[in-house]
């Protein structure tokens, strides 16, 4: 069986209006076709082929990407790139991406990645061991990737592809598909692109469970401590002389609200990172319950090494630190932002382990892990 991907982007290329024409001709009759709608992406089922649509390919861009799978060999739209599948050979921009190929149980077609010495996961680790998969650093050697032949590459833009040496990737027709999870709002959107991945897999029913679960899990959780008592929490560390923290519209703060902790910067409007003084974080700091500080800090001695004014904030105080590196390997590769951003809900029951410690008893921490 063969299943070829169209892939076509409606934000560069230079010969977009008859592609646009073919894709909107396609998508013209709604009565065609059934459309599953996601929170960085959709899904439009038809017949004989899939249409996947990437919303926000990367920041401030206007447009999206489209990808088209079917199980014909003829192409659907014309001057678009096209790839075969069951894709069989991978190469992967990003950790995160890592999750969806180890519950597919697909981890063997992973024949490249870009900085493995960072991967937690033991399984991709063994392959890299073994030669089975080539490991890159950035930016890649692209005739290097091309000598490798994949069928498909998993990748990222963050703010330009211009800039991020994305280019020459289409413009040698490379079988480039851009996953977007870094710029989805909020922890269960960001887990949704695991389905995403699986559909280049013909894994999206099996997927999708999963998800499902995941979702319920997650909302279950939160329903449970919505009402307790809300814990104020500090995020961050000082870096270069200002504290660096995720903003109020983060994935990492909306975590800490679904868990029953109160972020003293929750009413800030960035989803990246804010810098504050010293001075500031002091004064706003003084009632916190809990500090995550989001580093690789694993003792209280590391923390005053680094700045002796640490031990003027009440959390130091109270040795109520937390930080997300409990799972590491030698290489400072994090579990945390491999799996655990694919597993909210367990996430979820870190921090509620936390703050809420009553509610889950007999939950051990998996990520995070008290200073001592």
């Amino acid at each position: 069986m063969k299943i070829v991907i169209v892939v076509f982007l409606l934000s560069i290329s230079m010969k977009s209006y008859s592609i646009d024409n073919c894709i909107n001709d396609l998508l013209k009759d709604k009565n065609t076709y059934q459309v599953i709608d996601y929170s960085g992406f959709t899904v439009n089922i038809f017949k004989n082929f899939k249409i996947l649509y990437v919303k926000n390919p990367w920041r401030n861009t206007l447009n999206g990407i489209f990808y088209i799978l079917t199980r014909k060999t003829e192409r659907i739209c014309n001057g678009v790139t096209h790839i075969k599948l069951p894709v069989e050979k991978v190469m992967l921009f990003s950790t995160t991406h890592i999750p969806a190929f180890s519950y597919m149980k697909e981890e063997k077609k992973i024949i490249a990645v870009i900085g493995g010495k960072y991967i937690f996961n033991q399984t991709v680790q063994g392959l890299i061991a073994n030669k089975q998969i080539t490991e890159f650093g950035s930016p890649p050697n692209i005739e290097k990737i091309i000598s490798l032949k994949p069928n498909l590459i998993l990748g990222y833009v963050m703010a330009d592809p211009k800039i991020e040496g994305i280019l020459p990737f289409w413009d040698l027709k490379m079988p480039l598909v851009l996953v977007s999870d870094h710029l989805t709002s909020g922890p269960l959107a960001r887990a949704e692109w695991m389905i995403f991945i699986s559909y280049f897999f013909e894994k999206e029913v099996e997927i999708t469970k999963l998800y499902e679960v995941i979702k319920k899990n997650y909302l279950d959780l939160a329903k449970k401590v919505k009402n307790m008592h809300k814990k104020k929490v500090l995020i961050g560390s000082n870096f270069n002389g200002s504290w660096s923290a995720p903003g109020g519209k983060s994935d990492l703060v909306k975590l800490v609200t679904d868990a029953g902790g109160n972020y003293i910067w929750s009413d800030n409007k960035s989803s990246t990172t804010i810098y504050k003084s010293f001075e500031k974080v002091l004064y706003s700091s003084r009632d916190v319950d809990y500090w995550l500080p989001q580093n690789l800090w694993k003792t209280l001695d590391d923390i005053s090494k680094q700045d002796e004014r640490y031990k003027y904030l009440k959390a130091f105080k109270s040795k109520m630190i937390y930080n997300n590196n409990a799972k590491m390997n030698e290489n400072g590769g994090s579990d945390y932002w491999e799996l655990g951003l694919m597993r909210p809900d367990l996430l979820l029951k870190d921090l509620v382990k936390i703050f809420h410690p009553e509610v889950l008893k007999d939950y051990k921490l998996e990520w995070f892990q008290k200073l001592k």
